[in-house]
Parts: structure tokens; C-alpha cells; sequence
């Protein structure tokens, strides 16, 4: 991948970095070489290279020809360096409370 920062580094902000391709095995390893994770996107007509993308990149959350329309109560997660975990909807709660089995015979 290029080596400029705006393709490894990441960036909060009104940033959009767009690269063309030839081989998409090699797009995929440019887009997992980095520190970050949190999220990645994808746009294409292709439907194989969309699946094959969702599988091989290394984030978090990946979105396919859509921009992050994240579920409320999905799971929020980065990989490597991004994120602090899935504390979103119900599962921001299983860290605040403890759950108890009883197994009774009456």
C-alpha cells in the first residue's frame, strides 16, 4: 500500500482515502497493513469480492457498499489498536453486572 499516512494511520475526521486496484488479493493486504482496526469499507458490484472482503480484513466492523450504519445494539469493536470493545447496547451491560445459575431439584 502507499505509504502515506492517510492509507496506515487512523484518522477521525472528514477523510476520504481512495485507492484503484488490479489485483484484489493485493487490496486486501494493503488494507490490513496497518496498526488500526475499527472499521473498513468496501464498495463493489461484485458480490464474491464483497464476501471474500468481509472474511479477510482485519476490522472490527466491515461495511459493504453502505457508510457505518451501525445496529444500536450490535457489537462495536475494533482490532489491534482501535477500540476499547463492544460496549454497545446489551453488551455494554454484561460488563456491569454478574450472572448467577442456580440449579435447584425440588
Amino acid at each position: 500500500m502507499k505509504d502515506d499516512s492517510v492509507f496506515k494511520d487512523e484518522i477521525f475526521g472528514p477523510v476520504l482515502a481512495i485507492t484503484t486496484y488490479r489485483n484484489f488479493e493485493q487490496v486486501i493486504e494493503d488494507a490490513n497493513d496497518t496498526n488500526a482496526g475499527l472499521s473498513s469499507y468496501i464498495f463493489s458490484e461484485n458480490l464474491t469480492e464483497v464476501m471474500t472482503a468481509t472474511e479477510r480484513l482485519k476490522f472490527g466492523e466491515v461495511y459493504a457498499n453502505c457508510e457505518a450504519e451501525e445496529v444500536v445494539n450490535g457489537y462495536h469493536a475494533g482490532w489491534r489498536e482501535s477500540g476499547l470493545g463492544g460496549a454497545d447496547g446489551i453488551h455494554g451491560f454484561e460488563d456491569y453486572y454478574n450472572t448467577t445459575v442456580s440449579y435447584i431439584s425440588y
